[in-house]
């Protein structure tokens, strides 16, 4: 009995021991991300109008821009990984319309710099450089 009470005890306090996550990976499920701009890798700049960027409390991802996708993301503290099967509508997207899919796709670094959240494509092939936020309809 003693030992099967020992167990017991072992397992709570093991479970209780489990990392929380910190930094970013704590902060962003949850919240909408307004597109401010993307940098280009040729320097050239693409301003946002209505595009947005959620995460889901529960791992899930939003992206809205000329068309919504629906993913996931998983987030371990500054890098972020975007689901492969990202679903997204097929609009005709007008030139000048920003295609956030286009530039959020498969592995990101994310960091804050003052009010922006900026993410930074892991790839260095990707079309952009930097893809900047600002908190929900900060603009």
């Amino acid at each position: 009995m003693r030992l099967v009470a020992l167990a017991l005890l072992t397992t709570v306090f093991l479970a209780g021991c489990g990392r929380a996550p910190t930094g970013l990976a704590a902060e962003l499920p949850g919240t909408t991300w307004t597109l401010e701009r993307v940098v280009l890798a040729d320097g050239s700049v693409l301003r946002g109008s209505d595009d947005q960027m959620t995460f889901g409390p529960d791992g899930g991802l939003t992206l809205s821009s000329c068309n919504t996708c629906n993913g996931r993301f998983r987030l371990r503290g500054d890098d972020l990984r975007l689901d492969d099967a990202m679903v997204c509508t097929k609009r005709a997207c007008m030139d000048g319309q920003v295609e956030l899919e286009r530039y959020l796709t498969g592995h990101l670094t994310l960091r804050m710099d003052g009010q922006y959240l900026v993410a930074e494509p892991a790839d260095e092939m990707a079309a952009a450089t930097q893809v900047l936020f600002l908190p929900g309809d900060a603009r």
